[in-house]
């Protein structure tokens, strides 16, 4: 399985699920540090300035372009067709997924990737069916930039290519790679060598349009979109190679310029600040039942809200009491507040946990209504350093099943849930990004960015 990132035309959007989890379920996941996060790795970006222009380019185009494209086809075709066309074009993907496979020697993903095919190009009536999953065979995906991981590449630096979106050397090279990977083209005439990229695009028009308000929000709403998209990218790219698993992003800050490559007092604390929230003592009172128990709580109730078929500032309010019973809330905000959080005040970091807290509910809670019609499952527990994780499995319509991991701790006096991970993506720490930048935009003055964070 693999990342591929709007707003520009991916060739398979397993991204739209990832980025959508990651938005709608922050809200009552961005809690605390895990203290299982390996700080070994962070974030190389030579190029931030040149990347930066081009983030605005591909914003520009997203804004003129491929957002109005992707909202009228997705309000004209009903949602079955659009199904459809992202079936057909993930099924014309699955020889290049058959041949990265056998290139890294994975004969599982080979075999998956080669009957899902055949089952979906017979059975799935060419493929715009998805008969495999009926079947129960899972879907597999990768291509030639894990290639290159699992043959020892190292990942280099962090690029935003034009149109492409975020990608590293090493993927920028994979995708090159994979335009000569499908066997498909070099057995198919024109014009039907040309199919699989018309449904490319139409399938990436069309999660563009359903995700619209998600992709917005990371796009035209985060205090510092580039960082935000840079560190969902890295973050999912490095826990889809299992043979990298140690590659984690370490919780850093954006300095005052808004320039990670700058080292300030921000960025040189940040490791500081994390020792001191991820040392905490861990909870030995908590057990695995009870841990278990308060997932299934929180999975119960957030199923109901899915299902509830309120309306959106309804099921505001709903995800609102939800994240007020499960979120280890001071936590949350004393993370996310970071480095400053050591320097403010009593009443300071009371004011930031209280708009943090409502600042979280209204803007992800927008988010669920495209949760509607999903679940999500809990499947596995097991015990960490700060307590225990509990391992789900959401399912949206239309979207491969994705994992949902949550942390849970008794360090507060109750059983909270504190940090979620959603294929890879620390959410707690996506947020402490955000909140880094809008304090950043701000100068640092805490009031200043409390105001701002109480009209967000």
């Amino acid at each position: 399985m693999r990342v591929q990132y709007f707003p520009f035309f991916p060739k398979r959007l397993r991204q739209a699920r990832v980025v959508i989890a990651a938005a709608a379920l922050v809200g009552l996941g961005a809690c605390s540090a895990p203290a299982d996060l390996d700080p070994n790795d962070g974030i190389h970006d030579p190029y931030e300035t040149q990347n930066r222009k081009v983030h605005a380019f591909n914003r520009g185009l997203d804004r003129s372009l491929v957002r109005p494209a992707a909202r009228g086809y997705s309000s004209v075709l009903p949602d079955e067709i659009e199904a459809s066309v992202s079936n057909f074009a993930t099924n014309l993907d699955q020889p290049s997924v058959f041949v990265n496979s056998l290139l890294q020697g994975d004969l599982r993903g080979a075999g998956l990737s080669g009957l899902r095919f055949l089952m979906n190009t017979t059975a799935g009536m060419g493929g715009f069916i998805d008969a495999a999953t009926e079947f129960n065979v899972p879907q597999h995906s990768t291509d030639f930039g894990e290639t290159l991981s699992v043959w020892g590449a190292g990942e280099g630096a962090y690029v935003e290519l034009p149109f492409l979106g975020p990608s590293t050397t090493r993927d920028a090279t994979g995708r090159f790679v994979d335009l000569f990977t499908n066997p498909l083209g070099y057995v198919l005439d024109t014009p039907e060598s040309s199919y699989g990229t018309a449904a490319s695009i139409a399938s990436g028009l069309g999660n563009r349009g359903r995700f619209s308000d998600t992709v917005d929000s990371i796009l035209y709403e985060s205090a510092d979109s580039y960082a935000q998209l840079r560190l969902i990218y890295l973050q999912s790219r490095r826990w889809a190679r299992p043979r990298q698993a140690t590659a984690q992003i370490h919780m850093q800050i954006p300095t005052r310029t808004l320039m990670l490559s700058k080292l300030t007092r921000r960025h040189a604390l940040s490791l500081a600040a994390a020792t001191l929230v991820t040392g905490a003592a861990p909870a030995w009172a908590l057990n695995e039942t009870q841990a278990r128990k308060l997932v299934n709580a929180l999975v119960a109730e957030i199923n109901t809200v899915i299902g509830s078929g309120k309306s959106e500032s309804a099921m505001i309010g709903d995800f609102e009491k939800i994240f007020a019973r499960y979120a280890d809330v001071p936590i949350m905000a004393r993370y996310a507040l970071g480095v400053d959080a050591r320097t403010a005040s009593a009443s300071q970091m009371n004011a930031f946990t209280k708009a943090f807290a409502s600042y979280i509910s209204r803007k992800y809670g927008r988010r669920f209504r495209e949760f509607i019609g999903g679940e999500i499952e809990v499947k596995s527990a097991r015990a960490i350093k700060a307590g225990y994780e509990i391992k789900c499995v959401a399912f949206l319509q239309g979207q491969a099943p994705f994992e949902v991991t949550f942390l849970v701790s008794d360090k507060s006096g109750r059983d909270k849930f504190f940090n979620m991970f959603i294929e890879g993506v620390n959410l707690l720490l996506t947020e402490r990004t955000e909140i880094g930048a809008m304090l950043d935009r701000r100068g640092g003055n805490i009031d200043k960015m409390i105001a701002d964070l109480k009209k967000a």
